[in-house]
This record gives C-alpha cells, structure tokens and sequence, in this order.
C-alpha cells in the first residue's frame, strides 16, 4: 500500500514537473521533428500526472473501503459482545459462548481494520 502511493506521488511529481518545465520554456516554431518530438513529451507528461492521479486515487478509495469494512466489523463484533440475546429457551447455553467469542474476534479484527 505504501509503494502504490509513493509510486502515485512520484508520478505525479514527475509529470507536473515536465509539463511546468516545458509550458514555461515554450514552444519553438519551425523544426516539425522538434515540435512533434517536444508535443510527445508533453503528451507522456501528462499521461504520467494522469497515471499518479489515478493511482493516488484508487489507494484512496482502497483505505476508505477498509476503514468502512473494519467498522462494520468492529460494530457487529461489539453488538455481539454486549447485546448478544440469552439463548437457553431454545438452544444450550453453549450458544451464547460462541456468540461472544465470535463477537471478540470480529470486534477486535474490526479494531485492527479501522486503526491500520
């Protein structure tokens, strides 16, 4: 996860670099293989800051799904652990064991998911 980001920051560090180096230099007319060769980069510029955005984007978007998916588990596991309903009409006593053990796991897994 950290690379992807380094990697998005980079690129577009890269990119807005270039494209700032050869706006403010300007264009020269009249060589066509030197203005298609300075219209490439540019365009690979450009592509670059498009790519790091991209990317920086998407590892957002990955850190937010996990942030909502560890709360989801840390809401339930906490229900579990403290609104879990007494069973033993129907099922052993057992059962209310379980549902707190499973609602350890998932409150601390949900813990671990929100914080990291």
């Amino acid at each position: 996860m950290e690379i992807l980001g380094l990697l998005a920051g980079l690129f577009l560090a890269f990119g807005i670099w270039g494209i700032w180096n050869y706006m403010v230099g300007g264009f020269k007319v009249g060589d066509k293989k030197k203005e298609l060769k300075e219209l490439g980069l540019i365009l690979l510029f450009l592509c670059l800051a498009f790519f790091g955005a991209y990317l920086f984007i998407s590892a957002f978007w990955q850190v937010l799904w996990r942030k909502i998916f560890g709360f989801v588990m840390f809401g339930l596991g906490y229900f579990l652990i403290s609104k879990f309903p007494d069973i033993s009409d129907y099922q052993t006593e057992r059962m209310t064991l379980l549902g707190i053990f499973l609602g350890l796991i998932l409150f601390f897994s949900g813990l671990y998911w929100l914080l990291f």
